[in-house]
């Protein structure tokens, strides 16, 4: 079934209810550079492969883009060590509404929010850590 995408500038119906989803939980990469006890990842008998989203699976949701208030970069593993992650980031931003964030989980591993600004070149509003394992 084929979503009805608003066309005009009619207020939305609230979230549950419109036909695209205003929030994007997207799984960059199950890649990591840690080995955290509590991770899923190294729970006996765990058999999640390493792999990157591919930009051709990227790009088949680039019809919601336009529709969202945050697109949340996150999953298993560290989303940074993505080689396409700024592209991502860039090519979501130029979808996306002007009030509309973009974030994503980051164990803190593979930079600092210091370190932020040289890495992307479009503003990310969200980095969340686990203050534990600094």
């Amino acid at each position: 079934m084929t979503p009805v995408i608003p066309t005009t500038a009619e207020p939305l119906p609230v979230p549950a209810l419109r036909p695209l989803p205003s929030k994007l939980f997207v799984e960059t990469t199950t890649f990591c550079n840690l080995s955290c006890p509590m991770c899923v990842k190294h729970a006996e008998g765990s058999t999640i492969e390493e792999g990157h989203l591919t930009q051709a699976t990227f790009d088949a949701l680039k019809p919601a883009f336009s529709h969202l208030e945050a697109l949340f970069l996150n999953g298993i593993g560290e989303p940074l060590i993505h080689p396409q992650l700024a592209s991502f980031i860039a090519q979501a931003r130029a979808e996306m509404a002007t009030e509309a964030w973009i974030g994503f989980h980051n164990p803190t591993a593979c930079c600092s929010p210091r370190t932020m600004p040289e890495k992307f070149s479009t503003p990310v509003r969200t980095v969340s850590a686990y203050p534990s394992i600094l």
